[in-house]
């Protein structure tokens, strides 16, 4: 256990190490209040704890001191100096206590805070999940609807261009046709012509005929004239 003196340093190491702890941990509290360790260089989720044993130690310490003070009161004659500094190993005990259970507390809020806000934020992504899936529904029902508008559109494209098709193959028909007929009609015009020209030379032979035989009558009666 050591003397009176050993406990006293001791104890007083132990305060310092805590008086430090706990203004490291309130600094880091200051600086992220919803989560002092968050993004701290040094800082580590496990200091609570090690304060917590710090303290353990202390508040043991402190009644070693108290025991061994009480039992040895009467062989001192430095007596009230170590009441005073045991008083005072109690006190800094009690005190450093209190804060400690005062960040504690703040750290448990925090603990149960961020736990209700994850349990929000689960609902929320469950909802927004359901949202999603709403959405995708009815995004799913426009596009089907855009599907079928688009099939109509290219129906009514294709009997369109039928239509269309028909309408130039007639046109081509009727093209045809118009050529033939023009092809007829310059076939006989060209046959008419030929006929004229037929019927004109059949005149002209006839009337060379006549002449002919005209001049022959007319030979012959001037030949029978002649010899008689």
């Amino acid at each position: 256990m050591g003397t009176l003196s050993d406990l006293y340093a001791a104890a007083r190491r132990i305060i310092l190490e805590l008086r430090e702890g706990l203004e490291r941990i309130e600094r880091l509290e200051a600086a992220s209040p919803t989560d002092p360790y968050m993004q701290k260089p040094g800082s580590s989720p496990d200091m609570t704890s090690q304060l917590r044993v710090k303290l353990t130690e202390l508040q043991r310490i402190n009644v070693d001191m108290e025991h061994m003070w009480r039992a040895q009161i009467a062989q001192r004659k430095d007596k009230d100096i170590w009441k005073r500094k045991v008083e005072g190993i109690a006190e800094e005990t009690d005190s450093l206590r209190g804060a400690l259970d005062k960040y504690l507390g703040r750290e448990h809020r925090r603990q149960a805070e961020a736990k209700d806000r994850a349990e929000l934020l689960k609902r929320g992504a469950a909802q927004d999940g359901k949202r999603v899936m709403s959405d995708f529904d009815a995004e799913a029902q426009a596009m089907a609807s855009v599907n079928t508008s688009n099939k109509v559109l290219e129906d009514m494209f294709s009997a369109a261009t039928g239509v269309l098709e028909s309408y130039a193959m007639q046109r081509d028909r009727l093209k045809n046709a118009q050529r033939k007929a023009l092809d007829v009609i310059n076939t006989l015009g060209l046959s008419g012509t030929v006929l004229r020209r037929i019927d004109r030379r059949q005149l002209t032979d006839k009337w060379v005929s006549y002449v002919g035989m005209l001049v022959t009558i007319i030979v012959v009666v001037v030949v029978w004239k002649w010899t008689r």
